[in-house]
């Protein structure tokens, strides 16, 4: 990731450690964390819309996989099975 930000906007390895911390820090005082190994992994062109790809993105982070997966059933709405989404929305069928 830091080898493409020097390609695409350029600078010193000094400065893109500058920008990288700016955007932790930018991240962190919004509540949120920033994880280059994550942005990295969409960078190689992760599907992070996949379920499975997410969990296995959280488990990589320390999470457990089966809590990660009721966790991202539970934010689009599953509540039983089967369920079908479509479009983003859930529904039981």
């Amino acid at each position: 990731m830091i080898e493409r930000h020097q390609r695409d906007v350029g600078g010193t390895d000094e400065q893109v450690a500058q920008r990288m911390g700016m955007l932790t820090a930018l991240a962190k005082k919004a509540g949120l964390t920033y994880r280059l190994d994550l942005a990295r992994a969409v960078e190689e062109g992760a599907i992070v819309s996949d379920f499975d790809t997410l969990v296995r993105l959280g488990v990589e982070c320390g999470l457990d996989a089966e809590a990660t997966r009721e966790a991202l059933a539970r934010r689009v709405g599953v509540t039983g099975v089967p369920t079908f989404v479509f479009n983003g929305q859930a529904g039981d069928s």
